[in-house]
């Protein structure tokens, strides 16, 4: 696979800016124009006879792309060339949700041009919320774009990442792609709005400011075992994969293969040799072996180094029915839910859950796996047509009864619910080198491989357990994605006797909060104010409302998570 340059945000948006509306509007008629064209190196055969040349491997400026039609450096081929590189943020993202490396606790003193940065990038994610993510357009894309370079030159680095996923996620959405999900984007403008609100001040927690690159110091000397290996599909255009280890006393750590590409890149990053010290071994064995580390070096949230001062040793496969993992999966789960949602501060693997259980049939797109505390379901991490998650969750839902152990991320917005990423069978007749388990998003099973007396044709089904304890707070969540596809017409007094009624709702369920906070929300759709003060309006009132919501409904999920 061709590995494609980078483009600096700030480039992207003065293309975007100086092209012709009629070239503009077919390029949001195709925002993926260029991928359909011929890549060599970092020569691209366009449309006709034009050759598009990238003279560097991130591109910082307008005079490093070139291209031989008469139009440019105002043409389409530029900019749809330029469309679908990786933006290029000059930091460290080797996972999608990135942590903060080590930093002072104390509050940090902004500038002015912090604040003006900060506020630049709330006005371009309320632009999105007024006109609505379905008809947000390049420039739009532009703005976005221009607010990421104005904080990523002042050091804003968590706000600059959370307005890239932004913009990754309108892309995905405008190109109508099957990963695209518009809860990860509610998410994302919520992370991007309510750090820009948290900066907003003369001071601010390091945690809004956010590091360029991890922090990497020695932890000293480490006994891992390899657990699983996940692959990772990030929104800002990286691709890779984590494999994931278990020291002596059952502290995770993980060691990452993540870089600009996509889906593709994860099966070549799960087979390709990779150097942790002087051993070089690809993911897909580093998960199933054991490692001894001298001088080993990780990130404060447990990140593995692969420095050259490393010296590491690789020992035998290991098997998740050995200690430590043994112990790992005879916790209950009570104990692990309440591990997961008292933690502090997120490290690898904090939202893991290790489940014994046996398959209990499959019910739409779940998995259900029957375990001594209920019922879970088990759902794909991805739909991404590069990874064997649907595949094989289709396969094993097919064999009701099959004892298993498995590895899920846990879903805490949904009751009973894991994203599945591994899984040991029992009887089953796996390939030696898997040692037993099956990374689901990686290995391909086959029926081949599974015990064939028990297979059936239809698979079975049991009921999963759900609760209705967050309904009501659905209502609220319900009108927060209407405003950010919609825009402001979702709240205008077209709408209010449906927003009226769920006001009601919440004050008869005894949330009186969040009924006045939905009220808050409609009268948006009724303002007569400047423009500006509208927009400025609208934004304070979604993120309320998203505030409220995600705060209330992660304490009433936990009560209710095995309830």
């Amino acid at each position: 696979m061709i590995q494609r340059p980078s483009v600096s945000p700030l480039v992207l948006a003065e293309v975007i800016d100086r092209l012709p509306g009629r070239l503009r509007r077919r390029l949001e008629q195709e925002p993926e124009l260029a991928s359909g064209w011929s890549w060599n190196d970092m020569a691209v055969s366009a449309e006709g006879d034009a050759v598009v040349t990238l003279a560097a491997p991130v591109i910082t400026s307008i005079e490093q792309v070139r291209c031989t039609c008469l139009l440019a450096p105002k043409c389409l081929h530029i900019a749809a060339v330029l469309r679908v590189l990786p933006v290029d943020l000059s930091v460290e993202q080797s996972a999608p949700d990135d942590e903060l490396a080590e930093a002072p606790e104390e509050a940090i003193a902004l500038d002015d041009k912090q604040r003006d940065a900060a506020g630049r990038m709330w006005s371009a994610g309320a632009a999105v919320l007024v006109g609505g993510a379905g008809a947000a357009g390049l420039v739009v894309e532009g703005e976005l774009l221009r607010a990421i370079h104005s904080c990523r030159l002042v050091g804003l680095h968590r706000l600059a990442a959370a307005g890239l996923r932004v913009v990754e996620r309108i892309r995905a959405l405008r190109a109508q792609r099957p990963e695209f999900r518009l809860e990860l984007l509610a998410s994302d403008m919520h992370e991007l709005l309510a750090t820009a609100h948290a900066l907003a001040g003369d001071r601010a927690g390091p945690e809004w400011i956010g590091t360029a690159r991890r922090e990497y110091t020695t932890v000293g000397s480490l006994k891992l075992a390899g657990i699983f290996t996940e692959p990772i599909i990030a929104a800002t255009g990286y691709a890779g994969v984590v494999t994931y280890f278990v020291d002596s006393i059952g502290g995770l750590w993980s060691l990452s293969d993540v870089a600009p590409g996509d889906g593709g890149r994860c099966q070549s990053s799960y087979r390709s040799a990779v150097a942790i010290g002087d051993v070089s071994l690809p993911h897909q064995l580093l998960g199933r072996r054991g490692l001894l580390l001298q001088a080993a070096t990780a990130s404060r949230d447990r990140r593995l180094g692969s420095g050259k001062s490393v010296a590491a040793v690789v020992s035998n496969a290991n098997e998740w029915t050995a200690q430590p993992l043994a112990g790992m999966f005879a916790r209950p789960l009570a104990d692990q839910l309440d591990s997961a949602w008292n933690v502090s501060e997120r490290h690898t693997g904090s939202d893991l859950l290790f489940i014994r259980g046996k398959i209990a049939g499959a019910r739409d797109n779940a998995l259900l796996i029957e375990t001594a505390d209920g019922v879970l379901g088990a759902f794909a991490p991805s739909d991404h047509e590069a990874l064997a998650y649907r595949d094989n969750m289709r396969l094993l839902g097919s064999i009701p009864n099959l004892e298993l152990l498995a590895i899920g991320r846990i879903l805490f917005e949904h009751p009973a619910s894991v994203a599945l990423l591994a899984v040991a069978l029992g009887g089953s007749s796996l390939p030696d080198q898997w040692s037993g388990r099956v990374n689901l998003g990686l290995d391909v099973l086959t029926r081949g491989l599974l015990p064939a007396a028990e297979l059936q044709a239809s698979p079975g089904e049991l009921a999963m357990r759900s609760s209705d304890a967050t309904q009501p707070l659905d209502a609220i969540r319900r009108r927060l994605l209407q405003v950010l596809m919609g825009g402001t017409p979702a709240v205008s007094p077209v709408a209010w006797t449906g927003i009226e009624r769920d006001e009601s709702m919440l004050v008869t369920c005894n949330l009186a909060t969040g009924g006045r906070i939905l009220a808050a929300l409609r009268s948006c759709g009724a303002d007569d104010r400047p423009r500006l003060e509208r927009q400025n309006r609208l934004a304070r009132a979604w993120l309320a409302a998203s505030t409220y919501e995600q705060s209330a409904k992660a304490h009433v999920q936990r009560l209710t998570w095995l309830s």
